[in-house]
């Protein structure tokens, strides 16, 4: 039963989930195997029963699936809690308490296509419009549990990821607090604010845009740029221009527009990256297949509110290098790319 750990003195927390170890992987490249893909069509009684599908227009033939994960990280459990031990001190009134308790929450899958090789980039405008619908309408379905205070979505594409399934697929999940990257983002966002009287974010978008060096692309509605603390080589965002808090009760103009440029630049994306890793692919991969991970940063409920401080956004993250034990042992990334740089290879596609 997967459960949450937590510290708190230092106010962090890690997930046990013994069970997930047991789930299947794919072989690599095209390595012979006896391996069925649980995703593909024709496949569909090896998961578990799906609470939700999208079919395409005017057939019987689906084109999202999502269905529960077999190997859960949290699970709708009955809630119990308890102490593992106790740091205390005479001279101090705060204990540090160590403790455990039911990592309840849902854990789906999303199924993105019924075809076994279509990456992400391979998915078509039309397929990440549906894609993008589907995503806005799981998180506000997973919002309707009032014990819900964070949402998260993300896509793992390539091994390298931490895709155990090539079959192109997103995950997403529920918890009953609020992670601490996302809470200390939000107490910077408030302190922000309440000195300057404006929203960071906002601000931020607004000096990226006059500078260019780290803009990658525009539309009406998003702005995609390299960030300037960028902490891996590659790493880009995705973020609406005007600030909002929520992706999920987003117009569907925005959506479709969202759907439009995640098609157009994740292909560009994976041909840079092709070409940039190729000398790296070991020599019976015919195909290779960018890893990268997409992580949807939406705005936590606080007492049931949205809180306005906070902007949406996606993080688009390539696995160029590893994170290895400079970064395991101080918490800093080193970047390979200099964002600047990274956004003029994909500008004039010099990879």
């Amino acid at each position: 039963m997967p459960e949450f750990r937590f510290n708190s003195f230092s106010c962090t927390g890690v997930i046990v989930a013994g069970e997930r170890a047991k789930r299947p992987f794919s072989s690599p490249c095209n390595a012979p195997t006896s391996f069925i893909c649980p995703f593909c069509k024709g496949n569909e009684e090896q998961t578990p029963s799906p609470t939700d599908i999208v079919y395409y227009s005017g057939t019987s033939q689906w084109a999202l699936r999502c269905v529960p994960n077999r190997y859960p990280a949290v699970t709708p459990s009955a809630y119990w809690a308890e102490l593992e031990y106790q740091l205390s001190s005479e001279t101090d009134s705060h204990n540090c308490n160590l403790t455990r308790q039911a990592a309840c929450g849902r854990h789906e899958v999303i199924i993105e296509s019924p075809e076994h090789d279509k990456r992400c980039g391979l998915l078509g405008e039309e397929q990440w419009k549906r894609m993008t619908h589907f995503y806005a309408g799981k998180i506000r379905s997973f919002y309707n549990d009032e014990s819900v205070r964070y949402v998260q979505l993300f896509k793992n594409q390539g091994i390298v990821a931490g895709a155990s399934l090539e079959h192109v697929h997103s995950q997403i999940l529920s918890l009953p607090m609020i992670p601490p990257i996302v809470q200390n983002e939000l107490d910077n966002l408030r302190r922000y604010a309440n000195q300057t009287k404006r929203l960071y974010w906002t601000d931020v978008l607004k000096k990226e845009l006059q500078s260019g060096k780290r803009i990658v692309e525009t539309t009406e509605n998003y702005v995609v740029f390299c960030p300037f603390l960028s902490r891996f080589a590659g790493e880009t965002w995705i973020m609406p221009r005007q600030q909002r808090p929520d992706m999920e009760n987003a117009s569907k103009v925005l959506l479709d527009e969202l759907g439009s440029l995640l098609s157009r630049f994740l292909l560009r994306l994976e041909n840079a990256l092709i070409a940039f890793n190729r000398q790296s692919a070991p020599a019976n991969c015919e195909q290779f297949t960018p890893s990268y991970n997409i992580v949807y940063r939406n705005a936590p409920r606080i007492n049931g509110k949205i809180p306005e401080l906070y902007s949406w956004r996606i993080e688009i993250i390539p696995r160029i290098n590893a994170i290895a034990g400079f970064e395991l042992g101080t918490g800093y990334t080193i970047n390979i790319i200099p964002p600047e740089d990274f956004r003029n290879m994909l500008i004039n596609n010099k990879f």
